[in-house]
């Protein structure tokens, strides 16, 4: 089958690979969409050894026994074809959402529940796409635990945005947020884009969405935004002007760089709360004189843990509705170019889905 296979840095090839067998617990997905993640384009362009992910080139990871090179992507949907002789709750054909995150059973995190602070460097936990195969490929195999079946309400396109929607979501409910709250999203990146839509539909009063890119930007708009171009106006004396001096009650991170991890700190509101969902790729420093004055609370997430039901559940409703978000669609003989490439300098993208079958615009 085709791939795309991560040897190193901007070295991505799309090339033949063996199909592997499904075994044990294992279930073999015909993959129908795979989203190119921010975390795949970090991977493309930086040496991801170092990151909490662990990926590495010689060292194989401890729960797949695989190390690079790797067929990359997380964000997948398919159709089961093929299940282990010890496969439980997965069924030939039906359509799927991947919850690609690999656990080691015996790991106290993954005991409690709390499979997503698992050490993946240590092998605790791990990630389809950086510490096995994962779904930029005609096929990818899954443990059986990945597979959440999706209502025929819910399209295989769509279902590729459940993984990243999971992130916005764990992020949303483990904050303070309430309906009728002020909010303010820093970046209208895919996931700053997602978080603008989850509020949306959860009933916030307003939802500020800063960035420096117009066309994404146009995009937080239309899902009804108020959006702030930070080249050219000064996000802290507009919502300062717009709440009547107060800040917002709640401000979610989601661009990862220092600038608007200060700017963050300055808009939220006395006694409000500051939710970093973002990865920063150098370490940030905080201002915590203004965090104490105006005592902020700060919560972080990673990634998620038991929120894709709930996830499919919103999308297949259309209580949250992702299809605006969907920028392109293209094949997988074209995932460097039109993909990886195309995002690195188009700014106009909010979330590319890759097929490994057919041409796409």
């Amino acid at each position: 089958m085709k791939a795309a296979v991560w040897h190193g840095v901007r070295d991505i090839r799309v090339q033949e690979v063996p199909v592997r067998p499904s075994l044990g617990r294992q279930v073999k997905v015909q993959v129908a969409w795979t989203g190119i993640c921010g975390s795949d384009l970090h991977a493309f362009h930086h040496d991801m050894s170092k990151t909490p992910l662990g990926v590495s080139l010689d060292e194989p990871h401890k729960l797949s026994g695989r190390c690079a090179p790797l067929t990359m992507g997380h964000e997948i949907s398919g159709t089961v074809v093929e299940v282990g002789p010890d496969a439980r709750g997965v069924t030939v054909g039906g359509k799927i959402a991947v919850e690609p995150i690999l656990k080691d059973f015996d790991s106290g995190h993954v005991r409690r529940g709390h499979y997503n602070l698992g050490n993946f460097r240590a092998g605790e936990a791990g990630l389809l796409g950086f510490n096995d195969d994962g779904g930029f490929a005609e096929f990818v195999i899954i443990e059986d635990y990945m597979a959440h079946r999706i209502p025929e309400t819910l399209s295989l396109e769509e279902a590729a945005m459940v993984e990243p929607m999971a992130v916005v979501l764990r992020a949303i409910t483990e904050s303070s947020f309430t309906v009728g709250d002020r909010v303010a999203v820093m970046g209208a990146g895919p996931i700053g884009l997602m978080t603008a839509t989850a509020l949306k539909a959860a009933g916030a009063r307003e939802i500020f969405l800063v960035d420096i890119e117009p066309e994404r930007l146009r995009i937080g708009a239309a899902l009804g935004a108020t959006t702030i171009d930070a080249r050219h106006m000064s996000a802290e004396h507009l919502i300062a002007d717009r709440t009547g001096g107060r800040g917002v009650d709640v401000v979610f991170e989601a661009a990862g760089v220092q600038a608007t991890l200060d700017t963050a700190l300055r808009i939220a509101a006395k006694e409000g709360e500051l939710v970093v969902l973002s990865v920063f790729a150098t370490p940030p420093t905080v201002d915590l004189g203004l965090v104490m004055i105006n005592e902020i609370r700060i919560v972080s997430t990673f990634i998620y843990r038991h929120n894709f039901p709930q996830v499919i559940d919103l999308m297949a409703t259309k209580a949250i509705d992702v299809r605006p978000l969907i920028t392109k669609k293209i094949a997988l003989t074209d995932i460097v170019s039109q993909g990886f490439d195309a995002l690195t300098l188009d700014k106009t993208q909010a979330k590319v889905l890759v097929q490994p079958i057919g041409t796409h615009s």
